[in-house]
C-alpha cells in the first residue's frame, strides 16, 4: 500500500512537466547512489533521464554474485522514503542501517535531511527509530544538499563533506555524525570553508582519517573542477597533502586496498566524450602517488569504461571490487547510461563478474607521517596540533574544535594537588592554634572554669 507521501508525489507528477517513470529495473540512471549490505547490492534515488526523476522506481536490490551483463534487479519497499537526486549513502554494518544523507528533489519536496533504511525490518524511517536516534539537523543543512560525500570514518562515526547545487544554495562545511551517541550527535568540523569544500569529490577513509580528492566549485554559473587534495584527521583537522594530483577531478570513486587507495577518475571536467576512465594509485605507507593507468581487460562493449558524470558507485565490503553504474556522458544534456562495470583493484582490470570475496587484509600497514604528524598515534614529540584551512599561511585552530590541548602528565597533576591540599591544611592548623591561644589568654578565670563539663575540656573546635 503506497504511503501518503508517495501518493502525493504521484498526484503532483500527473500535473507537472516531470515524467513519472516506473519499472522493475532501474534502467538508465544518474545522480543516484549505490551501497551494499552482506551479499546484496542496493541502488537508491537518481534521475532516469533529463526531466524525468525516478519517482516510484528509485530503490532496487540485486543479490550477489552476478554478471554486469545480466543483473538480477528487483524493486524494494519505498514506503515512507522520499525520492532524491544526488544524495550520499553510507552503511553502518554493525547497526544494520543505511543512511541516505542530503540530496535534492526536482519534485520540490522538502529535504528530509537524513533517511534511514533498516536492513533487518526492510523499512524506511521507522517512527521508533526516528524518535530515539534522529538528531536535530543543523540549521544550515535544512536546504537541499546536492552531491555531498560521506564515509564511515570509524565504527559508528560518519564523516560528511558537503558542497551545493549553486552559488546561492551552497552550504559548504564538514561534519561528524556520532551514531554511538543517543540521540545521534552532530559535530561541526568546519563551516563555510569555501577554500576547502568542493562538490562531488572522491572520498575514502583509512585508519580513522578521510582522504579527499578533487571535486568542483560553483562560481558565477560555472563549475571549474579542482585538483586539490586534503586529509582530514580526527586529531589534527584538515591537512595539506604531501602529494599533488596531476589532473583535475570532477567526479571519482576511491577504493581501499589495504595500504593503497585506488582513485578511479570518472570525470576530469574537461571534454570527456570518448575518454577512458583511469586510475591514480596512492601508497598510504609512503604518501606517494603512483603512475596514472587505464585499466586493462576492456569488455566487448567499450562504452562501459568511458568517462561519465554523476554515476553511482561502491566498493564491495572487504573485497577488492568496485562497482560503477549509470551516469551521463557529459553535463548537461549528455546521454544517460544504464551500463554497469566492475573494477578489480588487485588485477587492475575491468571485469563483468561481481561477487563479494573478502580478500583484503585490514590495517596491515603503517600510515606515513604527513608534515611530521603521526596520523595513527596523533603525536609529534609528545604534542598535538590542530588545523583548519590548509591553504592559509596562518593555520589557526577551528573555533568549533574540541580536541584536547597539550596536557601535563597525570602523576605531576596528582603531586601538585596533594601539595596544594597539604599546604592549605598546614596554614589552617597554624591559624587555628594562634587564634585560640590568644582567645584563651583573654578569657577570665571563672569563664575558663565554667567550660569544664563532665570532666571534658573543650578548648577548640
Amino acid at each position: 500500500m503506497p504511503s501518503l507521501l508517495n501518493s502525493l508525489v504521484i498526484a503532483f507528477l500527473s500535473f507537472s512537466s516531470i515524467d513519472l517513470v516506473s519499472s522493475q529495473a532501474p534502467g538508465t540512471r544518474f545522480s543516484h547512489c549505490l551501497f551494499t549490505y552482506n551479499d546484496t547490492l542496493y541502488m537508491f534515488g537518481g534521475t532516469v533521464d533529463w526531466g524525468a526523476q525516478a519517482a516510484t522506481n528509485y530503490f532496487h536490490s540485486a543479490q550477489l554474485p552476478f554478471s554486469t551483463l545480466s543483473t538480477p534487479w528487483k524493486p524494494e519497499n519505498i514506503n515512507n522514503a522520499v525520492p532524491l537526486q544526488d544524495p550520499a549513502c553510507v552503511v553502518e554494518p554493525s547497526l544494520g542501517y543505511a543512511l541516505v544523507i542530503g540530496g535534492g528533489n526536482e519534485l520540490k519536496l522538502q529535504n528530509p535531511g537524513i533517511q534511514i533504511y533498516n536492513f533487518k525490518t526492510k523499512e524506511w524511517n521507522e517512527s521508533e527509530l526516528k524518535n530515539t536516534y534522529f538528531p536535530t539537523f543543523p540549521s544550515e543543512l535544512t536546504k537541499s544538499i546536492y552531491r555531498p560525500a560521506a564515509v564511515l570514518l570509524a565504527p559508528k562515526l560518519v564523516f560528511m563533506y558537503l558542497g551545493g547545487f549553486s552559488e546561492t544554495d551552497r552550504v559548504p562545511g564538514s561534519y561528524l555524525l556520532d551514531l554511538g551517541h543517543t540521540p545521534w550527535k552532530w559535530t561541526a568540523i568546519s563551516r563555510n570553508s569555501t577554500q576547502i569544500i568542493m562538490t562531488s569529490p572522491g572520498l575514502a577513509s583509512s585508519k580513522g582519517n578521510a582522504f579527499i580528492f578533487g571535486g568542483f566549485y560553483h562560481l558565477n554559473n560555472s563549475w571549474p573542477p579542482s585538483n586539490d587534495s586534503y586529509i582530514y584527521s580526527q586529531i589534527y583537522g584538515y591537512l595539506p597533502t604531501p602529494y599533488t594530483i596531476p589532473t583535475t577531478i570532477a567526479d571519482a570513486v576511491v577504493g581501499v586496498l589495504n595500504d593503497k587507495l585506488m582513485v578511479i577518475v570518472l570525470e576530469t571536467g574537461s571534454k570527456i566524450e570518448n575518454q577512458q576512465m583511469f586510475v591514480l594509485p596512492l601508497d598510504l605507507s609512503t604518501m606517494k602517488l603512483g603512475i596514472q593507468t587505464i585499466p586493462t581487460g576492456v569488455p566487448a562493449n567499450t562504452n562501459n569504461t568511458l568517462m561519465r558524470n554523476r554515476a553511482g558507485y561502491v566498493q564491495l565490503p572487504g573485497s577488492d571490487t568496485i562497482v560503477i553504474y549509470g551516469g551521463v556522458t557529459s553535463w548537461p544534456m549528455g546521454k544517460t547510461s544504464s551500463s554497469m562495470i566492475a573494477y578489480n583493484m588487485t588485477t587492475g582490470a575491468w571485469t563483468t563478474n561481481v561477487n563479494i570475496v573478502k580478500n583484503i587484509p585490514s590495517d596491515q600497514y603503517q600510515l606515513a607521517k604527513v608534515n611530521g604528524l603521526d596520523l595513527e598515534n596523533g603525536s609529534i614529540s609528545g604534542t598535538t596540533k590542530s588545523y583548519d584551512d590548509p591553504k592559509s599561511s596562518n593555520l589557526s585552530k577551528d573555533p568549533t574544535d574540541t580536541k584536547k590541548k597539550d596536557n601535563l602528565p597525570t602523576s605531576t597533576i596528582i603531586g601538585i594537588l596533594i601539595g596544594v591540599i597539604g599546604g592549605l591544611g598546614l596554614l589552617g592548623g597554624i591559624s587555628a592554634y594562634i587564634f585560640f591561644s590568644l582567645k584563651k589568654k583573654r578569657l577570665p578565670a571563672e569563664k575558663m572554669e565554667s567550660m569544664h563539663v563532665n570532666n571534658e575540656v573543650f578548648t577548640g573546635l
